[in-house]
This record gives structure tokens, C-alpha cells and sequence, in this order.
């Protein structure tokens, strides 16, 4: 599980260093006129980063998901406390999304990673 989160670390971290960039580049657009056209090439660029960061985050829960025992996902279940939880079933991508974060959360916060567990499983910018 360490080399699936070491592997994504640096992509993630790239992710989130564009969209901190991006989020910088506004208030210059603010000033005087409002240039339409350069506004939605930098609301373009950050939808396609935040595209970019949800498939990673969900290709690493995928993988982290493949190595936790049923027990360490139930775990993961209790510690989210049932949080943004649907009816559960077992088809739909929605069902998986829910039951990777749950598998992740968990994993990470037995491994003393809670800080890491919060940032890919429950969408907190670092």
C-alpha cells in the first residue's frame, strides 16, 4: 500500500501545486477590464487539473483497495462513520467510489497516516 501512495505522491503533489497556480492567476484577471476569453482558459485549465486529480485519486483508491481485507474495510466503514454513504449494492460506480474511500480511510488511519488518509479520502487540499 506504501508504494501505491508513494507512486501517486508526486503526480498528486504536481495536481495540487496547478490548481494552487491557477488560483493565483485570478485576482490579475479581476483588475480593470475582465477579459472573458483569457477567464474561461484559466477555468478551463482548472476544471481539466481537478478531471486529473479525481482519476488519480480514484485509480489509487482502486489499487489500495485490491491489498485491504475485508476486516481492514469495515474498519474503514466505521472510521467514516457511515459519511456520504448511499444505499450500499454492488454495481455502479458509485458503490465502489464509496466502498475504495472507505477501504482507504481506514488503512491509512491504522497506519498512523490520518493526515494522508484525509487528503485522498476525503478530498482535502494539502
Amino acid at each position: 500500500m506504501r508504494a501505491i501512495l508513494d507512486q501517486a505522491r508526486p503526480q498528486m503533489r504536481a495536481l495540487h501545486d496547478q490548481l494552487l497556480d491557477n488560483r493565483k492567476q485570478l485576482p490579475a484577471l479581476m483588475q480593470g477590464t475582465l477579459d472573458e476569453r483569457q477567464l474561461r482558459t484559466l477555468a478551463d485549465a482548472r476544471g481539466k487539473t481537478i478531471a486529473d486529480l479525481i482519476v488519480l485519486r480514484t485509480n489509487v483508491h482502486l489499487k489500495i483497495g485490491k491489498v485491504l481485507t475485508e476486516q481492514q474495510r469495515e474498519q474503514l466503514h466505521q472510521l467514516r462513520g457511515g459519511r456520504g454513504q448511499a444505499p450500499r449494492d454492488d454495481y455502479g460506480p458509485s458503490s465502489a467510489i464509496t466502498r475504495i474511500g472507505d477501504q482507504c480511510s481506514s488503512s491509512l488511519k491504522s497506519s498512523g497516516l490520518e493526515r494522508l488518509a484525509n487528503i485522498l479520502c476525503s478530498g482535502e487540499h494539502a
